[in-house]
């Protein structure tokens, strides 16, 4: 057992390999891709 508690922060998403073949897919990413917005 171990008491390491350390934070590393939120975990990596991970795209699966057939998201791509589900409908809409593509325009979803492209749409929330370009409604990010980045300061610095």
């Amino acid at each position: 057992m171990s008491a390491n508690e350390e934070d590393w922060g939120p975990r990596p998403s991970r795209m699966l390999k057939y998201w791509k073949d589900i409908p809409g897919y593509n325009l979803f990413v492209k749409h929330k891709w370009n409604s990010l917005q980045v300061d610095g």
